[in-house]
């Protein structure tokens, strides 16, 4: 069997396999970013449903009266 034949598939998976862990830490890095825009953008919706709730409350008041 030629050596050099399997060597040169050794080299090409090792680089296969470094890109791809390459890419798991980005993608990794990307569903962190993404889930804390996540919790950010639920924090503002209950903001803005408080606030709505408020709102709602107060106007209900104002039409008892």
């Amino acid at each position: 069997m030629d050596t050099e034949i399997f060597k040169n598939e050794l080299e090409k998976l090792e680089k296969d396999k470094k890109n791809i862990e390459m890419r798991i830490v980005q993608l990794r890095e990307e569903l962190m970013a993404l889930e804390k825009n996540r919790d950010v953008i639920s924090g503002a919706m209950q903001t803005c449903n408080y606030f709505l709730k408020l709102s709602e409350e107060q106007e209900s008041s104002e039409n008892e009266n």
